[in-house]
């Protein structure tokens, strides 16, 4: 593994982004969550066909200093609480923190565990969450709600993945405007999205130097997050968030909230939103989305971008 040979990550990339000079450089570590099960975008479960569906982004806003002292903290408890097994397991495969590993009941590394560890242990990292950030965002879309959409409608807001992600961006904007912050920030997203990675990227590049400001957007990596452990606390918290949305819109559960989230939760430092029917309505009222809605080849290019899977 890189970071064992002298390597850091995080402090390579703040070196890349942020002028030499800028004292505050702020980094967002970003993680989306399709679905209601695990991390695939395959958000159906035939054992459960009746799951509400929810598309989720969740990031983590920290000082570059923060997320060098987060890796060392967080390498240390994962060394100390799941290295050995892991050896076993994966022999010289780097380790790395999955939380939709760490709560399958028939993991590998985490199966065998008493339920008393692994909620120690997942405290522990929770802690550390909260220790090294200044701030975290959540933003989960309905999906049923986003597919009786048009596909004019669809196209206008974005395909979900990029929705969620730049209202997260507006989630931070409006925060760091509130604490006076106005550099821009570099966000870090998991790799691997393909074509939503590639949508993603096309969007920032095509943002104008004065929504750049206004979204704080320094730079757009794109990192695995098996080496990158950052992304861990985005992961657990998209994974977290995703699974209490789906709790409170399924109107037939009897299902009580998840401990973990309980104890992951810190009110000064979350905000986590939600985006169903009625706000996509308000959204879409806006003079401008009306205004693109109305352009007669509009309906054109949306089908052609359903046709190339660019609004799944």
């Amino acid at each position: 593994m890189l970071a064992e040979k002298g390597y850091d990550p995080v402090r390579h990339l703040s070196n890349a982004v942020f002028p030499f000079d800028q004292k505050q450089r702020v980094m967002v570590m970003v993680m989306d969550y399709t679905g209601y099960f695990d991390e695939s975008e395959n958000t159906f479960d035939k054992a459960r066909p009746n799951m509400p569906r929810v598309y989720t982004i969740a990031g983590c806003v920290g000082l570059d200093r923060q997320w060098v002292k987060f890796q060392k903290k967080w390498k240390a408890i994962l060394d100390k609480d799941v290295l050995p097994r892991w050896r076993e397991v994966h022999e010289d495969k780097p380790i790395f923190f999955h939380m939709t590993d760490f709560d399958n009941p028939h993991s590998k590394i985490y199966g065998n565990w008493p339920q008393q560890k692994k909620v120690k242990f997942l405290k522990q990292l929770h802690s550390i969450m909260a220790r090294y950030s200044l701030r975290r965002f959540a933003s989960c879309m309905s999906i049923a709600d986003y597919q009786a959409l048009t596909v004019e409608e669809q196209f206008v807001l974005g395909n979900p993945h990029n929705f969620n992600a730049i209202n997260c961006f507006k989630l931070i904007r409006t925060w760091a405007d509130q604490n006076k912050m106005y550099e821009r920030f570099a966000y870090v997203f998991e790799s691997g999205a393909g074509i939503h990675e590639k949508e993603l990227r096309r969007v920032t590049n095509e943002m104008t130097e004065a929504e750049r400001d206004a979204y704080r957007v320094r730079g757009l990596s794109f990192y695995d997050k098996r080496d990158f452990s950052p992304l861990a606390a985005a992961d657990i918290l998209a994974f977290e968030t995703r699974k209490e949305m789906c709790r409170q819109l399924d109107l037939n559960t009897t299902r009580k909230i998840r401990q973990s989230i309980v104890n992951l939760h810190v009110p000064s430092i979350d905000e986590w939103a939600y985006i169903g029917g009625e706000h996509f309505q308000q959204i879409l009222a806006n003079p401008q989305m009306q205004q693109a809605l109305s352009q007669p080849n509009y309906k054109a290019a949306a089908m052609e971008a359903k046709r190339k899977g660019l609004l799944d």
